[in-house]
């Protein structure tokens, strides 16, 4: 496995945040992986080719690698559209990709990912009607190829009532990124520091490892109070002492 972070955790609109000033508060957090979110990318629809190469240009610079393109969400709004997502994340060099999708758009990412070779990790939220709970992933996954699976959020998964390690084994297989998120308690959606809430995020760690899982961890932390970045230290720490375990 390899710990990083989604670049999303000032919480502003997409694109409205520098890269570099991404990577300079990076430096002291210390992630060397990064899934690139919209908030320094932008809305998938801006990212030509020439933008994401200039983004992996920008972060190799910092000796950030990234891991993954979250594309925010897929619905029948951008049917049609997708190609150009899947063109970012071939330039950014990663090779899954992962968002919300509306079940009516997974057919057409599915063929898509067959022909560009990358992988779709379906993230499930609270206010996602086809993806809120694990039966919608499964009932999903069931039709379609290898190449889509899960994003596993634990905090969204832990917000709906459900237990991440269960949802873990439920998936084990088709589990192609996770973002690890706490939260205070169950049944809202208010974030808190990696280990601190009810997400189990150490057990869900541990589950990981004895599920063989080689993928990103992506610590997702919206918006922390402060001190923003010695709070994301914490994360990280937390995180890297289980995995070393």
């Amino acid at each position: 496995m390899k710990l990083g972070y989604i670049s999303n955790w000032s919480g502003v609109g997409p694109g409205q945040m520098k890269v570099k000033d991404f990577l300079e508060k990076n430096k002291k957090i210390g992630f060397r992986y990064v899934e690139v979110s919209p908030e320094i990318a932008g809305s998938y629809l801006e990212v030509d080719k020439r933008k994401a190469e200039e983004i992996k240009s920008m972060l190799a610079d910092y000796d950030v690698t990234p891991l993954a393109y979250c594309i925010g969400g897929w619905g029948e709004k951008d049917r049609g559209k997708l190609e150009i997502g899947f063109e970012a994340a071939l330039s950014l060099g990663v090779e899954v990709i992962v968002g919300c999708a509306e079940r009516e758009i997974v057919e057409e990412i599915d063929k898509l990912c067959n022909h560009y070779k990358v992988y779709f990790a379906i993230e499930n939220h609270w206010h996602s009607p086809d993806h809120e709970s694990v039966e919608g992933v499964l009932k999903t996954l069931k039709n379609t190829s290898s190449y889509i699976g899960a994003n596993i959020d634990t905090g969204h998964f832990t917000t709906v009532g459900h237990d991440p390690l269960e949802v873990a084994n439920r998936l084990k297989g088709r589990i192609y990124h996770v973002h690890l998120k706490d939260v205070k308690v169950k049944g809202a959606h208010e974030m808190c520091v990696l280990g601190e809430g009810v997400a189990r995020i150490g057990d869900f760690i541990k589950k990981m490892k004895e599920l063989n899982y080689q993928r990103m961890l992506s610590v997702e932390f919206i918006n922390p109070p402060e001190p923003v970045i010695e709070n994301l230290i914490r994360c990280r720490d937390f995180c890297e002492k289980i995995l070393e375990e």
